[in-house]
């Protein structure tokens, strides 16, 4: 028994195996790039684009103008007649109008002006007539609703079968009516004339001449389509317009 004891204490002795141990990865220190990182804002800065919709702030050094505007220019073909005169007298003219329009950025009711030069000369028929104005109106739009008031200087000479209306200057005051929908457009509008000068000054009195005028316009891009109708009562009774125009607005 006593040389087994050796032995059994060898056995003690002897190793135990254990299993192997997962080779742990240590960090790298990140690699110096050269770039410095700085932390996002917690809130966005502003972009000089925030500013488009708010005119009436300071952009830089100059402030921004709320107000906007387009001119415009049109050729007319107009169709004059004198029904008391000759219901079949029918000259053609040919005129131009052009002018510039104003509004203001601003939600509910929105300032808007408008000026404005027109001139009819006759190609066919009605030897020696022509027809100049020049007005200009102020006046508020709501929503697609707008109402003005202004006023208007105008000059004309009126030949027509069997007799004809001397030179005047006409001038008073105007009111319209306006409807805005988008790419089509109309209006109404009234004009009570004096006649300040020239053959009929001082003929009728107060409201010489007072003209209607409604009509409209179609948009197409720049381009528009316009028409409008125009009856003014004078010492010879009504006389019509009819008026095609064909335009450019920018």
């Amino acid at each position: 028994m006593l040389l087994l004891l050796p032995f059994v204490a060898l056995a003690d002795d002897a190793p135990v195996e254990r299993p192997p141990e997962e080779p742990t990865e240590v960090p790298r220190p990140a690699e110096d790039d050269g770039w410095i990182v700085v932390p996002a804002p917690e809130a966005p800065l502003p972009s000089a684009f925030d500013r488009i919709d708010a005119p009436s702030e300071v952009v830089g050094e100059k402030a921004a103008s709320p107000w906007r505007g387009a001119n415009w220019v049109r050729p007319t073909l107009a169709l004059w007649r004198v029904p008391a005169a000759s219901g079949t007298d029918l000259p053609f003219a040919l005129g131009v109008a052009g002018g510039r329009r104003f509004w203001r950025l601003r939600d509910g009711f929105r300032p808007m002006a408008d000026v404005g030069l027109c001139a009819d000369f006759p190609i066919a028929g009605g030897e020696g007539s022509w027809d100049l104005g020049a007005s200009g109106a102020f006046g508020y739009g709501y929503g697609p609703v707008g109402v003005s008031v202004g006023a208007e200087l105008g000059g004309n000479q009126r030949a027509f079968a069997g007799g004809a209306q001397g030179p005047a200057l006409v001038v008073g005051p105007t009111a319209a009516l306006s409807l805005d929908l988008w790419i089509v457009q109309g209006f109404i509008e009234l004009w009570p004339g004096w006649a300040v000068a020239g053959d009929r000054a001082g003929g009728m009195g107060p409201g010489d001449e007072l003209t209607g005028r409604v009509g409209g316009r179609v948009l197409l891009g720049p381009l528009a389509l316009s028409v409008d109708l125009q009856r003014a009562w004078s010492a010879i009774g009504p006389v019509d317009r009819y008026g095609f125009g064909f335009g450019i607005e920018l």
